[in-house]
């Protein structure tokens, strides 16, 4: 059976129109990097390889609105000193939970009542 025009113009159209993922890079973490000439870079560490670190020279606020910033490529023979930073999310949030946690105890309080944070200190 010979492919007809229709059924070879579809199958091109199909391959041309079809939707392709961009391949987004994450970013792996904070990374503050010294070069042997003293020149110090903040930024977000984007890929490493044996010999080489590329750093995206920004926020990541920056890089979530999509700024378009040329990563940096260090060599091994340009460092001098890495540090990474983890995010500290999981802190962040444990300390707004904790704060959150204990407002009710301190506003819910009025001078005559004996209970929230008068009653915890009486009772030790």
């Amino acid at each position: 059976m010979k492919p007809t025009f229709t059924t070879i113009f579809l199958l091109i159209s199909a391959y041309l129109f079809a939707q392709q993922e961009e391949q987004k890079i994450k970013p792996i973490c904070r990374i503050h990097v010294t070069t042997m000439q003293e020149n110090k870079m903040k930024g977000l560490l984007l890929a490493t390889s044996d010999s080489l670190l590329i750093v995206y020279p920004g926020k990541m606020s920056y890089w979530n609105k999509g700024k378009k910033y040329d990563g940096v490529v260090f060599g091994c023979s340009r460092i001098k000193k890495i540090t990474l930073k983890k995010n500290t999310r999981v802190m962040k949030g444990m300390l707004i939970g904790a704060v959150i946690g204990t407002l009710p105890l301190l506003a819910g309080h009025s001078p005559d009542d004996k209970s929230g944070i008068d009653a915890l200190m009486q009772s030790n």
